[in-house]
């Protein structure tokens, strides 16, 4: 499933339209590294790794590899998790962001006003009832 959410964002990195000084594409992952959830983020953080591996060794995105940046929040830390988030976003540049690993009050809303893809393997934030 990490795969295919990966693919997605390849997708939507070709399509988006890097700028052509960009030697690299910056995509994030916001994942539970630590806390509760780590069982989770970690084997998410494995799959993602290996998409990012396997798609720099064949030569990238219309040759530009892709560099991964990692924020930890911890669990159901909603101000340390939309922190990492902004950081993400607004110091690290990425283009796209793969996470969180679970359900968290206002992440999804932050992305939206930042105009950032984010693709969550496990966010069901505004569906449950």
């Amino acid at each position: 499933m990490i795969l295919g959410l990966f693919l997605v964002l390849l997708v939507i990195n070709i399509f988006s339209g890097c700028k052509e000084k960009d030697e690299v594409i910056k995509n994030g992952a916001l994942l539970s590294l630590s806390g509760d959830a780590a069982f989770f983020g970690d084997g998410e953080l494995k799959a993602i790794q290996m998409a990012v591996d396997e798609t720099n060794t064949k030569g990238g995105i219309n040759g530009k590899k892709i560099d991964l940046v990692i924020e930890d929040y911890g669990t159901l830390d909603n101000v340390k998790g939309i922190t990492a988030l902004r950081k993400l976003i607004s110091y690290d540049n990425v283009r796209a962001i793969i996470g969180p690993t679970w359900d968290m009050a206002g992440i999804a809303g932050v992305a939206e006003e930042e105009n950032i893809v984010m693709i969550s393997p496990d966010n069901t934030e505004g569906i449950e009832s």
